[in-house]
């Protein structure tokens, strides 16, 4: 699954296969987002690893660093529920992150938002 701050940085660049892999807060209040840098990457084709992206082989002429403003994530944020019909807290999904272990996993609640329908 995509997250919705991706997915607008893959909007604005505008490569096919561009994923961002680093994320970094910068700002605070209305001047304050997201700096993403990312590009295209293969996926890896064998052993345990297989279909994951391999990093090391990216295409260095897709490289790009992505600045997203809170206030511009937010409106595509609407955007995006209001052309989907899909919840925004959880993006879709029905589900959100309650906790995470290192040994226990991830854990998910049905969203409250939603109902955990996924819809609006």
């Amino acid at each position: 699954m995509i997250s919705l701050r991706s997915l607008q940085a893959q909007t604005i660049v505008n490569i096919p296969g561009w994923e961002p892999y680093s994320f970094r807060c910068v700002g605070e209040g209305s001047s304050g987002g997201v700096l993403m840098m990312g590009g295209v990457t293969p996926l890896i084709t064998r052993g345990k690893n297989k279909g994951r992206r391999n990093y090391r082989k990216i295409d260095n002429t897709t490289v790009r660093e992505v600045f997203v403003k809170d206030s511009d994530y937010h409106a595509f944020c609407e955007q995006w529920s209001k052309d989907t019909g899909n919840c925004i807290k959880c993006e879709g999904e029905g589900k959100v992150l309650a906790s995470w272990h290192h040994i226990e996993g991830t854990v998910y609640v049905p969203c409250n938002a939603c109902n955990a329908t996924g819809k609006v």
